[in-house]
Formats: C-alpha cells, structure tokens, sequence
C-alpha cells in the first residue's frame, strides 16, 4: 500500500481521496481518514445508512485529485453542489423542524421565474420547453395564477395571502371584486403544490431548497425530483423563464445560452444521483400511485381513526394478497397512505420487521393456506425516516381463496378475489367459476386449506 500524501499546512489536512476508507458503524456507514471521521459542512460526521451514498461521495472527492481538512476534519472544497454538500443539508434540515423553506413554501412558490408573465417564449422553440411544466398542471387541474407577476419584498413572516395582495392589489386595487377572485384561485393554486410538496421525503426537499439556493426557483425541482421532467427538460425550462428575465435576450448570445443551459444541466445530475443513491428505491414505485399490481396500505392492523387494532384492515391485506395471486401478481406497501404519504408500520405495535413479517405470515398461512406463503416475499426499508413493509406477491398456478372466519360466523367463509384495478375485488360463485376457468385453464380446483 503506497504511503498517502498528506502534508499540515496552517492546522489544513491536504490527503489524497484514495486514502479515504469506509467504515461502517451502529448508526451506517462513515468515511474516514487517518483514524477520524470526515466532518459535513454542519460538523457532523459523515454517515449514512446507505454504503452506495458514502461510496459515491468518495468517487466525487477522487474528482479533485487532492483534498484539503480543516483541522476539525471539515472539507474545505467542494464549494460547489455535490452530494457531500446536499447530505450536509438534508441533516441541518431535519434538525429543524421550522426551516424557513419548509414553512415559507407557498410564498417562494409564488415568486418562482416560471410563473412570471415576462418568462418565455422568447425564441422560437422556448414553448416545448414549458410542456413538463404544462402536463404537471393539466394532471392536477390548476393553472398558473392570473395576474402579472412584478416584484415584491418579502418578509419572513408574510405569508401567502400578504404576497397575493401585493401581487394583484396594484393592479386592480383594494376590495375590487376581480382582486378576490384573482386571490382564491390563486391560494387554490398554491394549496394543490404545497400539498404535493408536503408528500416528499428529506432527501427531496434537500434537493429542492439547494436547487432554489442555487436557481430560484421551485416547481422545475418539484418536477424533477418526482420524475416529472429530466435533466435536459429541467434545464431547457429554466432557460425559458429564469434566465431571460435576469437577462435582456438581445444580451444571450448561443454560446452564453449553451453555457447557462449546461450549468442548469449539471446541477441537476447532480441532485439526481444524489437522490438515486440517498432515498430508498421505492421511492419512484411508490410514486407511480395505485394500479392493478400496487396496492397501498396505512398499517397492518391499526386503525388510524380509532387509534385501536382492528381485524378488518388485517382483512383489507389479506385479500389483496389473494387478488394479486389470482392475477398477475404484485406489491403491496404497508405504511404508505393511499396518497402516497409515508406514516409507517410502527403503529401496527408488532414489535421488530421479524415479529411483523412473523405475523403477517401466520395470517396468510391460516386464511389463504401455507403453501402460498413461498409466493409472498415480506421486506422492509426506510421511506422519510419510518420503516415500510413490500410484500411482493407473485402470481400463483392454482385458485387461491381467502378464508373469512376472522369476519364472518355464518354462511360461506371461503371467498375469491382478484384485483379489479387498484382494488380487490370479491367474485360471485358463478363469476369465479368462469374466472377460474378462462385464468386456471383445466387446473384442479383445490378445497384444501394448507
């Protein structure tokens, strides 16, 4: 092993990136050098649960041939956006539970580029480059506000009405009707984003404020952190909003155009890659919403309304678990609301992911039959800071039919299901048994519950 380059220059640490070696302890996993810790720029050590965000970091560091510490082993460089720099956010913001960007969204909303009437369609091709952003409000139903945007102070306890007042009042005036009408439809505007904003995680929203430190702006970075546009799409629309209006286009010749549009670019694969490698892979599933192969639950067993345990939900599981083996099989997440909001598993009270999984498996054992329990793969991650149960269920060769005892104490208590959309769906008797017949072909129906 060659000895490192290291050399003390003013209490200053100047290694070499290959000298930096991952270490993995308690809490995740740590990058160290010369038996300490590497420091983000908040002080804390470097960790984290995933080896594949500390592995990349270290590659980013290998990317300035030499490194240079403060002497509380604080990395002096990079000053620019990198993942080393976004992990240093996301811990001083989740530290912070009243971080300004988090509760001051709406108004920064309101002033983003993108919703400026001055913003675009400058050359001739500027109009495609809104067409991410236009999808986006077609598929919630809101448009942009109707007003001229113009330039307001903002102060650190306005909040979204004082700014829409001072938006349209100059306009139209006070207590002019067609102000008012201006102002709910523009806070109804703001509600559906912010609601939208409300459902990321950590890492998305460090994303989001580095990108709005860095650009400006918010609803491209919404796009792009929930797969809504790409890298290219991010930087073509900012370019046709954000940079125009700081810059007369007479001014932006194609070269200066190409530079700012590869700058915007850049960035953006960086918080990409970030992103790919700090959140859980789930994250982008779970953000496809419900389907007829992905199913949502809230808990196993606790019923959020009534705050006790509750067999029905166990039911609701269970028979989508038997709809999924009677199709083409699926995912079923447990602590994710049917919005795609993250709450968590911690409330079902079952103890360890083991004790869970332990008891999940001896429901479908017992109502649906031990033999189907091979086919139902039960793993677990972590989704904004709370545990989350896939249950990957793959489709099954023979019928297979939920017994309702738990709920039922007369009649049949054997029913079939499968999913119809993003449901489970009951079947008559003679709807199952023409189900039966065109899914199963001429396989045997068995009786037997094991």
């Amino acid at each position: 092993m060659r000895k490192a380059r290291k050399k003390i220059i003013e209490a200053k640490q100047v290694i070499d990136p290959v000298d930096l070696v991952i270490q993995e302890i308690p809490s995740g996993i740590q990058l160290w050098s010369y038996g300490r810790p590497i420091l983000l720029p908040n002080g804390n050590p470097l960790t984290h649960p995933r080896q594949t965000l500390v592995e990349h970091i270290r590659e980013e560091f290998s990317g300035f041939g030499t490194m240079t510490l403060d002497a509380s082993g604080r990395v002096l460089k990079p000053d620019i956006l990198s993942s080393y720099i976004l992990l240093g956010v996301q811990q001083s913001m989740e530290a912070d539970p009243n971080h300004p960007f988090m509760t001051g969204f709406g108004k920064w909303l309101l002033l983003d580029p993108c919703l400026s009437s001055c913003a675009g369609p400058e050359r001739v091709d500027q109009k495609a480059r809104w067409l991410p952003l236009s999808r986006y409000f077609e598929a919630k139903g809101i448009h942009a506000p109707d007003f001229a945007q113009i330039p307001v102070d903002v102060g650190e306890n306005d909040d979204v009405d004082t700014i829409l007042r001072r938006q349209v009042e100059p306009m139209f005036g006070l207590d002019n009707p067609e102000a008012d009408k201006i102002i709910r439809s523009s806070k109804a505007f703001v509600e559906v984003v912010v609601r939208d904003f409300k459902q990321l995680g950590p890492e998305e929203w460090t994303v989001m404020f580095c990108l709005f430190q860095f650009h400006q702006a918010v609803l491209f970075p919404l796009l792009l952190v929930t797969g809504r546009c790409t890298a290219q799409e991010y930087a073509n629309g900012l370019m046709a909003a954000h940079c125009l209006l700081t810059t007369a286009f007479s001014d932006v010749d194609d070269e200066q155009h190409e530079e700012q549009t590869r700058g915007y670019r850049e960035d953006a694969q960086v918080v990409l890659q970030f992103l790919e490698r700090a959140r859980c892979p789930w994250a982008k599933e779970i953000l496809k919403g419900e389907s007829k192969t992905q199913e949502f639950k809230a808990t196993l067993r606790y019923d959020l309304k009534t705050g006790q345990h509750n067999k029905e939900l166990e039911h609701a599981v269970l028979k989508n678990i038997a709809g999924l083996l009677n199709g083409q099989g699926g995912t079923i997440f447990v602590g994710v609301r049917d919005d795609g909001e993250i709450c968590g598993i911690e409330l079902d009270d079952l103890g360890n992911q083991d004790q869970w999984t332990l008891h999940l498996v001896n429901r479908i054992g017992q109502q649906i039959g031990k033999r189907f329990i091979t086919l139902c793969l039960i793993d677990f991650d972590i989704l904004h800071g709370k545990v989350v149960s896939r249950i990957t269920v793959r489709p099954s060769t023979e019928p297979v039919f939920l017994d309702e005892c738990a709920l039922k104490t007369k009649g049949d208590k054997r029913a079939f299901f499968i999913r119809g959309g993003p449901s489970a769906q009951k079947l008559t008797p003679e709807e199952t048994t023409l189900y039966i017949t065109k899914r199963f072909q001429s396989l045997p129906i068995s009786t037997s519950e094991s």
